[in-house]
């Protein structure tokens, strides 16, 4: 029940939020929705259009599904640097086509619910599909069906931190903040490696969200003309510090991190490749999903 419960939450936020915005910007003017949608549309482009298919034929690469195993902090500071510089660019692009003969204030802060809430609108359609087809696994979760919900939350105000950086960028021609923006999302989007060192999710994502209320407090001083990179930069790094710190407690790291657990997976996973048993493979635990469809292709005639 409560996992129902969650993600209704979860719909709530990223489907009600988005909408009820686009229907006030829709009475409010048309340049204000404007500005929405092409931040949306934005967002389609860079990640749904070009990004993502680029991810898709690196995944078919064998190096880079290697890459991928070996090496997982490399791999995801791989994926949220491309994930910045893409959004980011795209990001500062857009803001030639909407600032053009717009009289509407507060351009990023639209700019920001459009890019973020497009992106939402993924998670809330799923929980409704779980909601119709998949009560039953719903039901047997727990509060932590929420955390999608949250993390969208968090997501949405720094993608509006996001917008307010780039934008000032492009305001003042000041392109070291566009750079600042990049490094912002990167570090926003690479904190997720903290999971594979035992921090809970939970934490996790409140502390993302605690950073994101903090850094867009920072970003919207432009308008004061208080905005100031080596602020920024302090701030970041003591964010950063304080995430660090409360991932280093006592927590212990994974069983499968163990240097001798690790080192007879290897050995007995070599073995197994050596002596082309594709069955006892199969059944090997950390068999990555790239090795079972080689198995797949090797049983074929």
């Amino acid at each position: 029940m409560i996992g129902i419960i969650c993600a209704w939450f979860n719909i709530v936020i990223c489907v009600g939020v988005p909408t009820a915005v686009f229907a006030f910007l829709l009475k409010k003017s048309k340049q204000s929705l404007k500005i929405f949608l092409v931040g949306g549309c934005t967002y389609l482009i860079s990640q749904v259009c070009i990004r993502q298919p680029v991810l898709s034929i690196l995944e078919s690469i064998d190096a880079y599904k290697i890459f991928e195993i070996s090496n997982p902090v490399g791999y995801m500071l791989f994926i949220s640097i491309t994930a910045a510089l893409i959004e980011e660019f795209g990001r500062y692009i857009a803001f030639h086509f909407v600032t053009r003969d717009c009289t509407v204030n507060n351009i990023p802060l639209y700019y920001g619910f459009g890019h973020g809430g497009i992106e939402a609108l993924s998670v809330g359609i799923n929980n409704i599909f779980l909601i119709l087809f998949s009560s039953d696994y719903l039901a047997s979760t727990g509060a932590s069906v929420a955390l999608a919900g949250v993390e969208r939350i968090s997501t949405q105000i720094a993608q509006i931190a996001f917008s307010f950086i780039v934008f000032y960028a492009f305001h003042k021609k000041k392109y070291r903040y566009l750079m600042l923006a990049i490094v912002l999302h990167t570090v926003y989007d690479f904190s997720v490696i903290l999971l594979n060192y035992g921090l809970s999710p939970s934490v996790l994502e409140m502390l993302l969200f605690v950073v994101s209320i903090v850094l867009l407090l920072f970003t919207m001083k432009y308008k004061k003309e208080c905005f100031k990179m080596k602020k920024i930069v302090k701030v970041l790094f003591c964010l950063v510090a304080i995430v660090a710190l409360a991932s280093c407690g006592s927590n212990k790291l994974p069983e499968w991190a163990d240097t001798e657990v690790l080192t007879e997976n290897a050995r007995v996973l070599i073995d197994t490749l050596n002596d082309f048993d594709y069955e006892a493979l199969r059944k090997f635990t950390i068999t990555p999903p790239w090795m079972r469809r080689l198995l797949r292709q090797a049983e074929r005639p």
